[in-house]
């Protein structure tokens, strides 16, 4: 029973079973819709039998099948919404296939025929073929009536057959090189893919490059792989990079990676410059690294003292002289600035002023470096300054420089020169002999001090020596003979050495006296006074009663022993040498010959008496005799006798009183008394005679200057009235005892200021003395009044001149001390005083009290409204100020040039300019760069409200494609304009492309201004030290203009130290300033108050109140105080130094110090201050040696008291300071003494004694001390009592040998210092007693002739001996000489040859001369033996020694003439046999003389020594090659010598003859070419030089001669030079046509037989011709010529061209053909004038010529037509015009730059013809406003000369208006811009400087630190201020200032990888000026870093994993743990 479930089920199945039956039948499918798909195919990829290419049309029955129940038609149609393209039966065709689970098996597929591209040619879907539609009609053969549409949609499924093709490409982008990482460099590369789907999206990628330096895969990025952004992966730098290429791919996203598609393109970026590198400083020598002066150091020097120049600088390394140059090392070439940051040693930055100025045309920036204050090298001798050139951009980087500054002396004394002692010297020393000191120890050397060294420095000087030849003085100093000195005519020298200064700028120098004594030697033989000598004498016996004769003397030129001469008599004719004897008289130096025996009238007798000399050695004595005839007569008949009818005697006039002078030598031969008497010639008694004894003495102290010679006549008579008459001169000889004395004590002289070298004036001194005694040197005494001694030299004709230009307003007037000091061994000194008044010239610039002066106005005031008045001071005696505008923006503003009131001249505009700023100056210092000659005048123009604002309009509808790039900007702002502000509104997405909206915003602004207090933001208040306590100081208050209560209610803050802090409060409300403690507290003069005004809208103004504080009430006084003020106090000059020499007493009533204190000062400009200093006790002390200045006699000092607070007492004080000197040097009677004694004298023997005086009253400075001066032995054996001068025997003198005693006695007087003066004292010692004996008497030896001269001989049987038996040296020292010589051969003797050997004195027989050439063979020598005593003793026989010569004989040669003959290319070498020769020596049995050599001789015919050789067996080798020279043939000596010596030789002639002439010569190379032009003239040489070379090796073989052959059109125009081979041109180019020639060249050597080339040369000679004629290039042309034009005028400039390419056929000339009377032409530049000032056509037509270069010139013609016209009228002014006066003015900030006009002239000329309607500008002035602006011919002014760096604040331009006439007319009036320049003249100031701040080490990286810092700046438009941190250390690496606009510190690094607790950061604050100006402040963070114990958790972390279960972890307290342990 079926149930309804079974019922269902059974329909269920009947419907499925008829629809299984339904679906079978043919012609049915599933729906009338069929959905199937194919894949595009490319025609290469396209295979049909692919399953990729059909689809089943699910249609059931078999296609074309014949089977009624199976078989269907199907046919594919199209339908309405097939493509049209497409043609469906090409595209596809039916096909069967098998198909499991079909009705019949299989089924119908649709498959296609051809390939198939669905993705169209555009990026956009509209050409895509994604899709085909159409329908396949079925008919069943079952039913063919029938028939069935099906709807087929075919999708045409995408291939990735397509690549990305980018967009736009290719790319650039720019980034700057500071962009962090990650920033976004370019987001425009797109690319587009044709495919569909996956295969459409792309995916980019930077691909990997060359790994070049240009390669950026490195540092770029491409972060997000779909979209086309490049970000920054690395650090930029654009120094090392400028610029990168990188490769981007696009790739497709095929689901099969192996089809993706991939392209690529590039993208270039450029790494722009940003400020990220320091400046560097530039010279060529540096050490660079990176590019940059590594340390760079300079090296420059100052003078000591001096100030105002200009430094020069050398770098180092090197020595070159550069500038201080720097840079930015960015290309942003930043503006530099310099500054001197500090120095070593510290302290000296204010002694130098550092300018900055940009190097014209280049980046760099040059320093100038000027020194404006002095440095003292005693102090500083070096220093260091250490320059920083800084940027002007945001980051200020900077770099620093090394200055080693030498400070060099000021050179303002002069050298002073000593010399250590009298220099002695031996006569006849050779040149460049160095004297010594009298024992010889050390040599004379000149000492040289300088008072500008410093202590280890020396100068360098050159000597030059006065007054005498004899000596120089070497660089070192040594004092060298030039010449040997004849003691005789020199016994001493005395000149004077001048050192002079070498390497200063202006050499001084200084002078000393130098002495040299002349020691003698005994070259002289004594000399008789006469020829000979006769007496009488009365006859009788006297043998009991002797009976003086004549007296003989004699003079040997010597002196000392030398010239010490002992009298004997040696023979007496007739028996009588027993009846005579001679007495020696060495005082006298004669001797008195008496008789002593009986003689008898009528006899005469001839006395022979030598005179000997007392030299030592005794063998070097001379002597000579001279006869004495002594005739007898009787009684009673000869009258007296004096040796010489007259004499002459010097004498000193320092003789005391009854000196004895001189004895008449008289006697009377018949011994009768004598009486004398003077006869005439002592007028004033000045002598005395005595008439017994005949005795001179003085009988009045003589004065040489009175009278300097005496002539006396003296009569001798006898008892018998008998009598004779002499005459004796008596020469006074001066000593130094006259000052020298100036023609007036005071001279007055005028001198210009500002001059050097300038003539002052002459001052004259004479001396009374004789010679150098009254030699007169000036010199200007340093103690001069203070300064003045070195601003002048004197000369030595004692004309005064300027050494440094005066200065009047300095000085007006200089007082010097001149001293005149003679020449004299005790210098004395005159003195005068010269006064020199400085004449005033205006050279003194008036200077400006107040240089930089700000002030104030409102806006809108009327003109003329007076702003500020400026005030300058004038020093000059004639005041002359005119003031006026020096730079700056002066336009609105004028100036009174008489008063210096500053008014405007317009109203002011705040909207149109808020600040003025411009310098003023003087006409009378307007060229000068002092500082203060300016003053730089700011005017502020306050703003009043009266603009309202402004809004824009704005677009109402916009429109944009939705895919417009990115970035493109839709609408830029909503805009609202203020006069003080402009708002953008603007609101923006981030998607992409972006979407903005806009909005309109009103903004009502309510502004704030700051409080401010009134100018000059400082005020000043007085009070005294006991002000009471809470009361008022003064109120300082600030104005605030706004009106609304939220800005305008103003408070005070005080900022200052921390003792004025105590002192003072301020009112935060009132500006009250009260004292809250007592002043006397404190000790400061002066306290700071730094006050601000803020308002309660945060805006400030600070003042600043300077509170005085007067401490000092009372003037100290002297004591007692009614006086007296003067003093006078006698000292002597040898006071000691420290000794007072009076006391002042003073008081003052103040109570605290240091007002109370007493300050005592020398005021006297004399050289008082020099010598006397005061104590704070007021004790007047010696400080300088009084005898140091002889010349000054009185100090009168000028005393000031003042107070420690520099108040002065009413009164000054006197005190005069005597000072009793020692004028005088003492004087001795004799300037020599001698005396022989025996070694006997006793110990304590009085041997002498000496004598001087001294002319000083006082006793002090006459008492006279005696000392003596020896060597050791003197010293032990000789002393001088010190009172009486008497010399005494010391100790045994037969304790020393020594004989002569040479000493100096030296009388010193009690003056301090003391004066002395030196007699020489000589004791001779007589020791000598025994005479020397031989030991041996005979000796022998045998020698060659060849002995060596000088070696000694070895005598047999033993050296020469003899023995003394004396007790000491030198009397038992035994010497030998040679008494005699005979010189034999056997019986013959040859005197000739008797000084051939010689005998020492120390025993050895010796060879005197040369052997050789002599005859003797046997020498027989007589030696005497002798002593060394004085005098020498010699023994009493002589030995004998025999020596035996052996003699040598010559060599012979075998021929007399020998002859060779060779070739010249012979080879050099000792193998190379030319010949030989041969010679026999008859010696052979002595080896010394019979070794035979041979040598070369020249005969004069060749060089043969040179070129041959010969060896000892006489071969000749050839020893150089002989090819080289020209001689045919060599003949030469060739001489054989033996061993002997002189070596005796033979001589033969030989004789070689060369052959030379071997080659041809030959060319080398054969071909040459070259190329002329044909204007090249005959006889020109063209560039070939043909060359031949000959292998011969001389000339004439290897010399060569050319001459040409060949082709005759080439030999007429060419030939060759035959000595040079240079061809040349024959015969002029220009006639021939032909453009090549070949020369056929022929060379052959110059020998007699010359050789010919075997081949020619050929020379290829291309010619160039002239081809082409000028051609015009801007004629015929018509121009207008001006009717006033005259001449000279510049008409027009022809211009025509050659197209010839070689010069000169295409330079080309012009000339006028026509119109030449008018006009004339400039040959080379075509310019056509005028040459007449009348001009009669109205036209005139030129024709002008121009033509090339060539010989035969081409010519062209053409014409210029001239149309006269006329210049009617002047330009007229229209901008500035005649409202404005023709003025006008603007203004511009000192950052203008160079393109962008200043303003605009506007001139207009009514003439109709150019020029004259053309009008240019002239600028005229005025000052410098010429070099910073130009006007352009457009009217248009520019800046062309930068502004920064200057000081101007205004500038003045003059400009004239003129057309372009020729003369030009000029507008009636000139214009006149006033230009005024905005400067920055503040440096932002702090208004809360932190001094110190705290920080955790945890703080993170960013975080603040401390408040934030503000600095505010006063300037108008340069207040921008912006902060950054510099230096110090670690400080900039962990603090940073993020913004640069607001001055909070920040942490920029961790803290915790330092340890440091505290940095002290360096903030600086600087404003927007170029250069920037700035301020420092230090800040001092202290760190907190022991924050955390042990153990203490910091942080929880939790990690999840994918289960979701929580863990939790302690790293965190781990690694803190950790981090502990190891810190």
């Amino acid at each position: 029973m079926w149930n309804q479930d079974s019922i269902l089920v059974l329909l269920l199945f009947l419907v499925l079973t008829v629809h299984t039956v339904k679906s079978q039948e043919p012609c049915s499918s599933p729906g009338p819709n069929i959905a199937g798909s194919v894949f595009e195919s490319s025609f290469i990829d396209f295979d049909p039998n692919s399953a990729l290419h059909r689809t089943d049309t699910f249609i059931e029955g078999i296609n074309l099948g014949t089977d009624l129940n199976t078989g269907v038609n199907l046919t594919i149609i199209r339908s309405t919404v097939t493509p049209d393209g497409v043609n469906l039966n090409e595209l596809f065709e039916l096909i069967m296939l098998p198909v499991t689970g079909a009705a019949f098996g299989n089924r119908a597929f649709i498959r296609l025929k051809q390939a198939i591209d669905r993705d169209g040619t555009s990026f956009t879907a509209s050409d895509d073929l994604d899709t085909i539609e159409f329908e396949i009609k079925c008919v069943s053969r079952k039913n063919p009536v029938e028939s069935k549409f099906f709807l087929m949609q075919l999708e045409i499924k995408d291939i990735n057959d397509n690549a990305p093709i980018f967009a736009n490409e290719p790319y650039t982008a720019a980034v700057a090189e500071s962009a962090p990482v990650g920033t976004t460099v370019y987001s425009g590369i797109s690319a587009t893919d044709l495919d569909t789907g996956t295969n459409k999206e792309i995916d980019y990628a930077i691909v990997p490059g060359d790994e070049s330096i240009n390669d950026g895969y490195t540092k770029f990025l491409l972060p997000i792989t779909s979209r086309g952004e490049i970000v920054v992966r690395d650090l930029l730098d654009f120094e090392s990079v400028q610029q990168y290429v990188l490769t981007i791919s696009a790739t497709d996203k095929a689901s099969n990676p192996g089809d993706r598609k991939q392209t690529t393109t590039t993208i270039t970026i450029t790494v722009n410059d940003v400020d990220d590198l320091r400046p560097k400083f530039v010279y060529s020598t540096c050490f660079a690294v990176n590019n940059a002066c590594f340390n760079p150091t300079y090296t420059t020097s100052i003078t000591s003292g001096s100030s105002g120049g200009q430094l020069v600088f050398s770098a180092v390394p090197g020595n070159e002289v550069v500038n201080i140059t720097a840079q930015d090392r960015d290309t942003l070439n930043a503006p530099v600035s310099f500054s001197l940051q500090l120095t070593s040693p510290a302290g000296y930055q204010n002694r130098f002023q550092v300018t900055t100025q940009q190097v014209a045309s280049s980046p760099q920036y040059q320093a100038t470096i000027t020194q404006i204050s002095a440095i003292d090298r005693s102090q500083v001798p070096e220093l260091e300054l250490y320059l920083e050139a800084r940027e002007g951009l945001t980051n200020r980087y900077s770099d620093r420089a090394t200055i080693k500054v030498t400070v060099d002396s000021a050179n303002n004394n002069n050298p002073v020169l000593t010399v250590p002692f009298q220099g002695f010297i031996n006569e006849n020393s050779p040149v460049g002999t160095i004297p010594r000191n009298n024992d010889g120890s050390n040599l004379l050397k000149i000492s040289v001090t300088d008072p500008d060294l410093i202590s280890g420095e020396t100068g360098t000087y050159t000597f030059t020596v006065s007054g005498t030849g004899l000596f120089r003085v070497n660089s070192e100093g040594y004092v060298e003979a030039t010449a040997p000195i004849d003691y005789e005519s020199t016994p001493s020298v005395i000149f004077t050495v001048t050192g002079t200064e070498v390497g200063t700028q202006i050499p001084r120098s200084g002078a000393v006296q130098v002495t040299v004594i002349v020691r003698d030697l005994n070259d002289n033989s004594p000399v008789f006074g006469a020829a000979n000598y006769t007496d009488t004498i009365v006859e009788g016996d006297y043998s009991t009663s002797n009976q003086v004769l004549v007296d003989v003397s004699a003079s040997d030129a010597d002196t000392g022993a030398n010239g010490d001469i002992v009298y004997s008599i040696q023979s007496v004719s007739n028996n009588g040498f027993s009846k005579f004897s001679i007495q020696n008289d060495a005082g006298a130096g004669r001797a008195t010959i008496s008789c002593v025996g009986s003689v008898t009238d009528g006899e005469v007798y001839v006395l022979t008496v030598q005179a000997t000399d007392q030299g030592q050695p005794i063998s070097e004595r001379r002597s000579v005799t001279v006869p004495v005839e002594v005739t007898v007569t009787p009684l009673g008949t000869r009258p007296p006798v004096i040796d010489a009818p007259a004499f002459t005697i010097a004498i000193s006039e320092a003789v005391p009183i009854a000196s004895s002078v001189w004895a008449v030598p008289a006697r009377d031969p018949e011994g009768l008394p004598l009486t004398f008497r003077v006869l005439s010639g002592d007028g004033n008694n000045d002598f005395t005679l005595s008439s017994t004894t005949g005795e001179f003495s003085t009988a009045r102290l003589l004065n040489r200057e009175a009278i300097p010679q005496y002539t006396l006549n003296i009569q001798v008579q006898d008892q018998t009235s008998q009598f004779a008459q002499t005459t004796l001169t008596i020469i006074i000889q001066d000593v130094n005892d006259n000052n020298p004395v100036f023609t007036t004590s005071i001279y007055t002289f005028s001198v210009v200021e500002g001059k050097t070298n300038e003539p002052v004036g002459t001052v004259t001194a004479t001396d009374a003395d004789l010679g150098i005694n009254a030699n007169v040197a000036y010199q200007i005494s340093p103690y001069s009044s203070t300064g003045s001694a070195s601003l002048f030299s004197i000369q030595p004709s004692g004309e005064i001149r300027t050494l440094s230009a005066l200065d009047y307003e300095t000085r007006t007037s200089h007082v010097i001390l001149v001293l005149g000091t003679d020449g004299g061994a005790s210098a004395r000194t005159g003195t005068a005083t010269v006064t020199i008044n400085v004449q005033d010239v205006e050279d003194v610039i008036p200077l400006f009290t107040e240089t930089n002066i700000e002030r104030s106005i409102n806006e809108r005031q009327p003109s003329n409204t007076v702003v500020v008045q400026v005030t300058a001071l004038d020093q000059d005696t004639t005041k002359r100020i005119s003031y006026t505008f020096s730079g700056g923006d002066t336009s609105a503003f004028s100036i009174d040039a008489n008063s210096g009131v500053i008014s405007t001249t317009q109203i002011l505009q705040y909207e149109a300019k808020n600040r003025y700023v411009f310098t003023v100056t003087t006409n009378e210092g307007a060229s000068s760069n002092s500082l203060s000659a300016t003053a730089t005048v700011t005017i502020n123009v306050l703003d009043i409200n009266n603009y309202p604002p402004v809004i824009e309009p704005v677009p109402a509808n916009i429109q944009f494609l939705e895919n417009v790039p990115v970035g493109t900007v839709l609408l830029s702002s909503i805009t609202v304009n203020d006069a003080d502000a402009q708002i953008n509104v603007e609101a923006r997405d981030g998607g992409v492309p972006s979407l903005a909206a806009y909005t309109t915003v009103t903004v009502n602004v309510v502004r704030n201004t700051a409080p401010f207090f009134p100018p000059p933001k400082s005020a000043t208040v007085t009070i005294s030290n006991s002000h009471a306590v809470n009361s008022l100081v003064t109120t300082y208050t600030a104005t605030d203009n706004d009106n609304e209560p939220q800005f305008n209610q103003v408070t005070y803050s005080m900022v200052t130290d921390s003792t004025a802090n105590s002192l003072f409060r301020l009112d935060s409300v009132s500006g009250q300033i009260t004292l809250i403690s007592p002043l006397t507290a404190d000790d400061a003069s002066q306290y700071f108050l730094t006050i601000i005004a803020t308002d309660n809208g945060g805006l400030s103004d600070t003042g600043t109140v300077t509170v005085s504080v007067n401490r000092n009430l009372f003037n100290p006084q002297w004591n007692p105080s009614g006086g007296p003020f003067t003093a006078t106090r006698n000292v002597t000059e040898n006071r000691a130094v420290l000794d007072t020499v009076y006391t002042l007493s003073a008081i003052d009533t103040d109570i605290q110090p240091p007002f109370n204190t007493k300050v005592y000062n020398i005021l006297s400009t004399t050289s008082a201050a020099q010598h006397f200093q005061i104590d704070s006790q007021g004790n007047v002390q010696i400080i300088r040696s009084l005898a140091i200045d002889r010349g000054v006699s009185q100090y009168v000092l000028t005393i000031e008291l003042r107070d420690g607070g520099n108040r002065v007492a009413a009164q000054q004080f006197t005190l005069t300071v005597n000072v009793i000197r020692n004028t005088n040097p003492p004087v001795f009677f004799d300037a020599s003494y001698y005396k022989e004694i025996d070694e006997t004298l006793s110990v304590g023997s009085s041997i002498l004694q000496v004598q001087a005086s001294d002319q000083d009253p006082e006793l002090q400075f006459r008492t006279i001390t005696f000392t003596l001066l020896a060597n050791t032995a003197g010293n032990n054996l000789f002393s001088m009592d010190a009172a009486s001068g008497i010399l005494r025997v010391k100790s045994t003198l037969t304790s020393d040998p020594t004989v002569t005693f040479n000493m100096i006695a030296v009388a010193t007087d009690g003056g301090s210092p003391s004066q002395s003066a030196n007699a020489v004292v000589t004791i001779k010692v007589n020791r000598n007693r025994v005479t020397p004996l031989w030991n041996t008497l005979s000796y022998q030896v045998t020698i060659l002739e060849t002995q060596t001269v000088g070696s000694p001989l070895s005598l047999s049987p033993s050296a020469l001996s003899a023995r003394d038996t004396d007790a000491q040296p030198p009397n038992n020292v035994v010497n030998f000489r040679l008494k005699a010589i005979v010189a034999r051969d056997g019986s013959t003797v040859y005197p000739s040859e008797q000084d051939s050997f010689a005998v020492s004195t120390s025993r050895q027989v010796t060879v005197r001369s040369p052997l050789m050439g002599l005859t003797a063979t046997v020498y027989e020598l007589l030696v005497e033996a002798y002593d060394l005593g004085d005098p020498s003793r010699t023994s009493s026989t002589n030995a004998t020694v025999t020596i035996n010569v052996q003699r040598n004989r010559a060599p012979v040669f075998t021929s007399s003439s020998y002859g060779f003959i060779m070739r010249e290319d012979a080879t050099v070498g000792s193998q190379t046999l030319v010949g030989q020769v041969i010679a026999n020596d008859p010696d052979t049995a002595i080896s010394q003389f019979s070794t035979l050599t041979y040598a070369i001789e020249s005969l004069g015919v060749g060089s043969p020594s040179v070129y041959f050789a010969i060896d000892s067996s006489g071969r000749i080798t050839l020893r150089n090659a002989v090819n080289t020279i020209l001689d045919p043939e060599f003949r030469f000596l060739v001489r054989v010598s033996d061993s002997g010596t002189p070596p005796l030789s033979d001589e033969a002639v030989v004789t070689i003859t060369i052959n030379r002439n071997l080659w041809a010569p030959a060319f080398n190379p054969l071909n040459y070419t070259t190329t002329v032009q044909e204007t090249l003239p005959a006889g020109s040489n063209t560039d070939v030089v043909v060359i031949a070379t000959d292998q011969d090796l001389n000339a004439p073989n290897n010399q060569v001669l050319y001459s040409a052959i060949g082709d005759q059109s080439a030999m007429q125009y060419f030939d060759v030079n035959e000595n040079s081979g240079r061809v040349f041109v024959r015969q002029p180019l220009y006639t021939g046509t032909s453009s090549q020639y070949l020369l056929n060249v022929r060379v052959s050597d110059r020998a007699e037989s010359p050789l010919i080339s075997h081949q020619t040369a050929t020379v290829t000679i291309t010619v160039e011709r002239n081809l082409f004629p000028p051609v015009f290039r801007n004629l015929p042309t018509t121009q207008s010529l001006p009717i006033t034009s005259g001449v000279g005028f510049g008409v027009y400039t022809v211009f025509a061209n050659d197209s010839d390419t070689k010069t000169p056929f295409n330079v080309v000339t012009y000339s006028l053909v026509s119109g030449t009377n008018e006009f004339s032409i400039n040959p080379g530049s075509g310019l056509i004038q005028l040459q007449t000032n009348s001009l009669t056509q109205a036209e005139y037509v030129l024709t002008v010529e121009a033509r090339d270069g060539a010989n035969v010139p081409r010519r062209s013609y053409s014409t210029l037509t001239l149309r006269v016209g006329s210049n009617l009228e002047k330009p007229v002014w229209a901008t500035p015009g005649s409202l404005t006066s023709f003025e006008a003015s603007t203004t511009i900030y000192e950052t203008h730059d160079y393109v962008t006009s200043v303003y605009s002239f506007q001139a207009n000329d009514a003439d109709t013809v150019s020029p004259y309607n053309t009008v240019r500008y002239i600028v005229e002035g005025e000052g410098n406003a010429p070099n910073f602006f130009t006007v352009a011919d457009n009217g248009q002014t520019f800046l062309k000369t930068s502004l920064l760096q200057r000081t101007e604040t205004q500038f003045v331009l003059v400009v004239r208006a003129e057309d372009g006439g020729n003369p030009p007319r000029q507008a009636d009036n000139k214009a006149k811009l006033t230009i005024t320049v905005i400067r920055n003249n503040n440096a932002p100031q702090w208004q809360n400087p932190m001094t110190t701040a705290l920080i955790s080490q945890q703080a993170g990286t960013g975080q603040s630190v401390g408040t934030v810092l503000v600095a505010t700046d006063t300037d108008a438009f340069f207040n921008v201020v912006r902060y950054e941190i510099i230096g110090d250390g670690d400080a900039a690496t962990f603090f940073t200032i993020a913004n640069p606009s607001i001055g909070q510190i920040t942490v920029a690094n961790s803290l915790a990888s330092s340890s440091d607790q505290i940095y002290y950061v360096r903030v600086r604050a600087y404003d927007n000026g170029v250069p920037a100006k700035d301020n420092v402040t230090v800040v001092a963070i202290t760190v907190e870093r022991n924050i955390l114990s042990l153990g203490v958790s910091i942080a929880t972390v939790t990690a999840r994993d994918f289960a979701g279960y929580a863990r939790k972890a302690l790293c965190v307290c781990v690694w803190l743990l950790f981090f502990w342990v190891f810190y």
